[in-house]
């Protein structure tokens, strides 16, 4: 990981020179010599996964994740499984990437134990992307990456707030602590078997301390409720389905409102066939 660490987005050049490039009127990826265009850059997210352990997120200058399915590619003689572009609205743990070191290289691994590769030969394989484990000694080296920063991530400035006292009043900037101590506010409610929550129940809500992890989140609202094993979950705003949450929902948002879902509904076992089935 520390590969990435500190950087913003970046840039993979694969070991036959050519760069991890994201379609812009599509979910495809593909492979492409020329590193300038847009779709070559990729903005990092590092967050936490199961505890302690870190993962990557990659995504792309159209807003769009890199991910890996579990559908086998169907090109000819081409062994290994598709890599798409997820749309941010419901990714799940397919677009996880786990960064190895390998020397100045990085294998990465998606969340079934393949391996992001670069295909090499005449088109289509010259140009494709897949997740696979090397079969033959040749195709080795072909998930092996060279990680090119194109920029770094600087911390936030830290905003001044107006500390008013009396009749007087005067600025004084806010320190990292007092940062992190801002709340906000996320209204929540807990939904039956089927996932549907009771429209004539009032909303719940708790507070949240902003730039907290969707762990910390978790925990706050097993507190609340009393569950133990939950789904922290949104609506989709395209047919209201329920859609489990990878990340806290963003402090700017005024009015956040999530659905607990217990771990072993009926909702969460249809939304992890629907998860297997894509």
């Amino acid at each position: 990981m520390e590969v990435f660490e500190g950087a913003s987005t970046v840039r993979l050049r694969s070991i036959h020179n050519t760069y991890l490039v994201a379609e812009e009127y599509s979910q495809g990826v593909r492979l492409d010599r020329d590193g300038s265009c847009d779709g070559a850059r990729w903005t990092v997210e590092i967050f936490t996964y199961l505890g302690d352990q870190h993962r990557l997120r990659l995504k792309s200058f159209y807003g769009r994740y890199l991910a890996a399915h579990r559908t086998e590619t169907a090109f000819l003689r081409l062994t290994g499984n598709k890599v798409f572009q997820e749309e941010p609205l419901c990714f799940g743990p397919r677009v996880n990437w786990m960064p190895l070191r390998d020397g100045r290289r990085v294998r990465l691994k998606c969340v079934f134990d393949k391996f992001l590769r670069a295909n090499a030969g005449p088109p289509p394989w010259g140009n494709s992307v897949t997740v696979d484990t090397p079969s033959y000694p040749y195709t080795r080296y072909w998930i092996l990456w060279d990680v090119e920063i194109l920029e770094t991530s600087a911390p936030p400035p830290v905003s001044p707030v107006h500390i008013c006292g009396g009749a007087s009043c005067s600025s004084s900037p806010l320190t990292t602590d007092a940062a992190a101590a801002i709340s906000i506010p996320i209204q929540y409610k807990v939904a039956d078997d089927a996932g549907n929550v009771d429209e004539n129940n009032a909303w719940r809500t708790l507070t949240f301390a902003a730039g907290g992890s969707i762990a910390t989140l978790r925990r706050r609202l097993q507190e609340e409720t009393g569950l133990v094993n939950i789904y922290v979950c949104g609506r989709s705003p395209m047919d209201g389905s329920l859609v489990p949450l990878n990340l806290p929902p963003p402090p700017d948002r005024p009015h956040s409102q999530v659905v607990v879902v217990k771990a072993n509904s009926t909702a969460v076992r249809n939304l992890m066939n629907r998860k297997e089935q894509r």
